[in-house]
């Protein structure tokens, strides 16, 4: 890597022989030369990672042997030139993290060897381009952090190569095709931070090799039951929350998938506590919160290797000194513990000591009496305590008041 804190050179045009140009990760700075479109055999053009702006020149789309290009991580402005369609060989195009705006070319449907699309991190507005599908050798696709909007098209079911798609961050809106349950070498799929309603379509059942599936902050609602779930034997990652989404599976149901993270904040899950919970061998980041639970915490609760748990906003009722005290597993994880919200009553537990890496526990806003256990001051590195909103008694010891 070197260091170049000027500009791009008009003579690269003279090169005329050229086959590969990488001058990333330097602080070449202004425009980008059309001239360069003088290097008429280019194939591999790498920009990436300096203070370049201005636009991106239309001619450099007319180099009809251009197999990648990558501007990433720049300062480019204005819009995708519609020429982008002539470079019909390119298989990887990266003008992500700019500032690149207007809408998306449906001409760059005619690139259809592209295997890696990325125009994520940009203010590109208007809908994503059904011509889009025609791209059928796409293995990574992001929009993510755009200003898009519209519906995401079906076409994208055609795409079935894809095993990363990001859409997430933007303004999409209507339900999720179901056509996108074609997408059977999707391992990744993020599409939080939209306004897409509707419930997930049945088809996306049939994603074998899905390992993290994204939803999250979405207007989503309707039943998710087990012909949804029963075949994403791959999924690891699962974060759903603030949806207004509905579990219904018998009660004998149990998830084919072990998840290391599962967040359903705001679904629709109660009354009762999820039993198939206990078979998950590997969840360590639990998020329940705004479910209408209104059960005690089962006792096998955390006879596991669970780090994050937030129960909050609930109506959990019952004690959790026996939850917390007489758990079997000597591996204690837990690092962050919400229960606020709840109905929960008894003493404090008095087992802290057995936790030693949490760092964050609220309790807010429960029924909770007695004195402040002592063994919360072996928690060294504990950065929030929330113990309010309770029925608390007894003195605030001098050793509480300066723990560090």
């Amino acid at each position: 890597m070197n260091h170049f804190a000027t500009f791009l050179p008009s003579q690269l045009s003279t090169l005329t022989a050229l086959i590969s140009l990488d001058l990333h990760g330097n602080h070449f700075r202004g425009s980008i030369p059309s001239s360069i479109a003088s290097i008429s055999n280019l194939q591999h053009l790498d920009l990436s990672y300096n203070n370049l702006s201005s636009s991106l020149p239309s001619e450099v789309f007319t180099l009809k042997d251009l197999i990648s290009l990558d501007t990433s991580n720049n300062h480019l402005n204005g819009p995708i030139p519609s020429t982008v369609g002539n470079c019909t060989q390119l298989k990887y195009l990266l003008l992500n993290s700019n500032a690149l705006s207007g809408s998306i070319p449906p001409s760059l449907g005619r690139c259809t060897q592209l295997k890696e699309l990325s125009l994520s991190d940009n203010a590109l507005s208007g809908s994503i381009p059904p011509s889009l599908g025609r791209c059928t050798q796409l293995k990574e696709f992001s929009l993510s952090d755009n200003a898009l909007s519209g519906s995401i098209p079906p076409s994208l079911g055609r795409c079935t190569q894809l095993k990363e798609l990001s859409l997430r961050n933007n303004s999409l809106s209507g339900s999720i095709p179901s056509n996108l349950g074609k997408l059977s070498s999707l391992e990744f799929w993020d599409v939080s931070h939209n306004k897409l309603t509707g419930t997930l379509p049945e088809s996306l059942g049939q994603l074998s090799k899905l390992e993290e599936l994204r939803i999250y902050d979405n207007l989503m609602e309707g039943i998710v039951s087990e012909s949804h779930l029963d075949n994403l034997t791959a999924l690891r990652y699962f974060y759903a929350s603030e949806n207004s989404l509905t579990l219904k599976v018998s009660a004998s149901w149990t998830p084919r998938a072990q998840f290391e993270t599962l967040a359903l904040s705001s679904w629709k899950l109660g009354p009762q506590f999820l039993t198939w919970i206990r078979s998950q061998k590997f969840l360590q980041y639990l998020n329940l919160s705004f479910t209408g639970i209104l059960d005690t915490i089962p006792p096998w609760f955390f006879n596991s290797s669970l780090d994050t748990v937030d129960l909050s906003h609930n109506q959990i009722h019952g004690g959790i000194s026996h939850v917390l005290c007489e758990v079997k597993n000597e591996n204690h994880d837990l690092l962050y513990l919400d229960l606020r919200e709840n109905s929960l009553s008894g003493e404090i537990p008095d087992c802290w000591m057995n936790y030693p890496g949490l760092f964050h526990i609220n309790l807010n806003s429960n029924n909770f009496t007695g004195s402040i256990p002592r063994s919360l001051f072996h928690l060294e590195g504990l950065d929030h305590l929330g113990l309010g909103n309770n029925s608390l008694t007894g003195p605030i010891t001098f050793d509480f008041v300066n723990h560090e």
